[in-house]
């Protein structure tokens, strides 16, 4: 992601997530990878993951209020 390549960020942590589905440092930025390619719903669902797998994380609910909010 940091590179400015969110599809080749995506595919990499689509795959850690296959192989750690609780990983929530992963789903995050699956997140951030979807928003930055316009796929907000896609970045939506990755982050309500992150709630179910740890409600009240503070990232994901901040990125959910901004997506809401259309700042992304």
């Amino acid at each position: 992601l940091n590179l400015g390549e969110p599809v080749k960020a995506e595919e990499y942590f689509r795959k850690q997530v296959e192989l750690a589905p609780g990983d929530v440092g992963a789903w995050l930025r699956i997140g951030e990878a979807c928003a930055r390619q316009g796929r907000y719903d896609q970045a939506r669902e990755a982050w309500e993951t992150v709630q179910r797998i740890e409600p009240g994380n503070p990232e994901a609910d901040a990125n959910i209020r901004r997506l809401i909010r259309g700042e992304y």
